[in-house]
């Protein structure tokens, strides 16, 4: 008897680059903070290898700067790392469609800060 498994395919076979970043962007939500960092560092990826195209942007960035402010530390991280990435990549005028978000992110951020003596 031969018993039969099937391999798995590569994410990039079955599915394009927009669904392998909205699937990303879900995990974003993910209970798990191992998980949403990992889906953020995926991303990072996906813009270092040039498969998100500046129209995304925004919605990649609106989707991510939710999690700018987790609990977790890698998440933070791994959102930073983004940012670092997308600005050193693309133009200022990629943002201009959520700098205001940004901003809010940033401000509400900054006054959760506590003071350590």
């Amino acid at each position: 008897k031969v018993i039969y498994m099937p391999t798995q395919r590569d994410e990039k076979q079955n599915f394009s680059q927009q669904a392998i970043l909205d699937k990303q962007i879900q995990f974003l939500h993910h209970h798990a903070a191992r998980t949403r960092a990992s889906a953020v560092e995926k991303i990072v990826e996906m813009i270092k290898k040039g498969q998100i195209l500046d129209s995304y942007i925004p919605i990649v960035i609106n989707s991510v700067i939710e999690v700018l402010l987790d609990e977790a530390v890698d998440v933070r991280d791994a959102v930073l790392t983004m940012f670092d990435t997308l600005c050193a990549q693309n133009e200022a005028n990629v943002y201009a469609a959520c700098c205001d978000i940004i901003v809010s992110y940033v401000c509400s951020g900054l006054t959760s800060l506590t003071k350590v003596s």
